[in-house]
């Protein structure tokens, strides 16, 4: 399985380091997570929802997840989480945060709110075994069409 992580400055991509001093969507501040997406156009469409500027954010780079076949993975469907997409984030926070500490699995598949579910993310947990068996390439710059943000727009 292939996944995607983009995020900036401040934190390495692949640590979980962001997510636990922060908490997310599927995880309370204090749990280590790394939030990832099944596509490329999905981790960018979460970075513009997140930053909420109108454009993508600069300094923006990505990596690419390939998760060994045979790893442990599960799906969470959205009605196993009645509020899975409220704002603020509750039901979805516990759920994620008890799957991470559960274990069970290295990879939880999670509706994107930022569709409606329509498509997926991916939660990786780096506490799990199974962590040390991904492969992550280097970090690259994002590069975008500069028709999706035209100048003076």
């Amino acid at each position: 399985m292939r996944l995607w992580r983009l995020g900036g400055v401040g934190y390495k991509l692949w640590s979980g380091e962001g997510a636990r001093l922060k908490g997310g969507r599927w995880n309370q501040k204090g749990t280590p997570a790394i939030y990832t997406a099944t596509s490329f156009a999905m981790g960018v469409l979460e970075i513009l929802v997140h930053a909420n500027i109108g454009r993508v954010p600069r300094g923006i780079g990505y990596i690419e997840i390939d998760i060994p076949n045979g790893a442990p993975i599960e799906r969470m469907a959205p009605e196993d989480v009645p509020g899975w997409d409220a704002h603020p984030a509750e039901a979805s926070v516990r759920f994620g945060t008890a799957w991470l500490k559960s274990g069970h699995a290295l990879v939880l598949l999670v509706p994107s709110a930022v569709t409606g579910g329509l498509d997926l993310n991916a939660m990786v947990n780096p506490a799990h075994p199974a962590f040390a068996r991904i492969s992550a390439s280097a970090e690259q710059p994002v590069r975008l069409d500069p028709r999706l943000f035209p100048a003076g727009a």
